[in-house]
């Protein structure tokens, strides 16, 4: 039997202004990153991308989206579904986000495929997203902050094993198991 004498209490996170939370989200919300206001802060975070032009232009997309703002799912329960107040510069985080054509390395989905039928594919994987965005930072003086990795599903399917469910097992009449008898 386990027995817990003692619980800790749940930490406060420190954001701009001095304002402190619980909760990163209202946190993030009311009083901003930590350095808000501040002469550390950034005003502008730089994206750079590594991706197909299909997977750059979803991000890209999505970033847009996000932008506005996105509502919360449940009234009732705020905390539980809160909204993302989006990207403008005077609430959330508090910056906006950039690129630039040249912080962005777009590779082909055939590429990929060569990379993926290797012996060692993840680690060839890893090794082609990262000379990428050693490019990204090597070719411009006005370098990007973060680089993102944007790869399709191709690479996700060879990098993420596949896992069996239950569904699957009763399907296969394997067992989860390819090709093993009982």
């Amino acid at each position: 039997m386990i027995c817990l004498d003692r619980i800790f209490p749940e930490p406060l996170l420190e954001f701009g202004g001095g304002g402190t939370s619980s909760d990163i989200r209202y946190g993030l919300l009311r009083f901003g990153p930590v350095d808000a206001g501040t002469a550390k802060a950034k005003d502008v975070v730089r994206l750079g991308f590594v991706g197909t032009p299909k997977t750059i232009a979803a991000f890209s997309t999505w970033m847009q989206q996000c932008g506005a703002g996105v509502p919360g799912d449940d009234p009732l329960n705020p905390n539980f579904a809160p909204r993302f107040p989006g990207l403008d510069p005077k609430v959330g985080f508090r910056c906006r986000f950039a690129t630039d054509p040249s912080w962005v390395a777009e590779v082909t989905d055939n590429e990929l495929k060569v990379e993926a039928k290797q012996a060692g594919a993840v680690t060839k994987l890893a090794d082609f997203f990262h000379l990428r965005i050693k490019a990204l930072f090597e070719l411009s003086a006005a370098r990007p902050d973060v680089a993102i990795c944007l790869p399709p599903d191709l690479v996700r399917k060879v990098v993420k094993p596949r896992t069996f469910s239950d569904d699957d097992e009763e399907d296969s009449g394997t067992n989860g198991r390819s090709g093993a008898s009982r």
